[in-house]
């Protein structure tokens, strides 16, 4: 969660760590769920730092896992369990709650694009699924790469979830200015890093 942590120093990026600015730090731990390439992480332990890589979550009990995982490498097992569940425990109730209200209601159809090179939420990523409690959300795809922009343009959103980091102009150069999402003004700017750094608190 970033806000307040703005004197944090970067690092590099989780595709693109900055190796010598990490050894530099000297953390006891570098916890990752890009994972390193061998000779950054050889690197990095060589210099008496632990690396931790967790998986990135694609459902909501990941979600629970990586906080356990987390919880354990700061606080130890014994609390783990019990603050992952008491972090998820919220969401959890608000999707639950959220399903049933929806559930005799006919779900918009809804794409959540997070760059221009065609990077987007499919069903089996954790935005996706997420989506699906709300949205119809089309298989047009796996992980978070489209098959291309023709198929998602041929689905025909009527809800676009966009980074703002893109213009309306790039969405037209990707086929998608004629949707009817565009049309009946269903387009939402997100602030993209609430999904590159996932986090319950985003």
């Amino acid at each position: 969660n970033k806000r307040g942590n703005d004197q944090l120093m970067t690092v590099g990026t989780p595709l693109i760590p900055d190796v010598d600015k990490i050894i530099q730090l000297k953390p006891d731990c570098l916890i990752v769920q890009t994972p390193l390439s061998e000779s950054d992480k050889a690197k990095i332990e060589e210099n008496g730092i632990v690396v931790f890589e967790i998986d990135y979550p694609e459902t909501v009990d990941d979600v629970k896992e990586l906080y356990r995982s987390v919880t354990a490498i700061t606080h130890g097992g014994d609390i783990a369990t019990f603050e992952s569940e008491r972090i998820v425990a919220d969401i959890t109730e608000k999707l639950g709650l959220y399903t049933l209200a929806l559930e005799d209601q006919n779900k918009l159809n809804a794409v959540m694009l997070f760059n221009s090179f065609g990077m987007v939420a499919t069903p089996d990523t954790m935005e996706g699924r997420l989506l699906s409690y709300f949205f119809d959300v089309k298989d047009f795809g796996s992980g978070y790469m489209a098959e291309n922009m023709e198929a998602v343009a041929a689905a025909n959103p009527e809800v676009l979830i966009v980074s703002d980091k893109i213009s309306a102009e790039q969405l037209a150069e990707m086929g998608l200015g004629d949707t009817a999402a565009v049309a009946e003004g269903r387009v939402y700017y997100v602030d993209i890093q609430h999904f590159e750094n996932l986090s319950l608190k985003a």
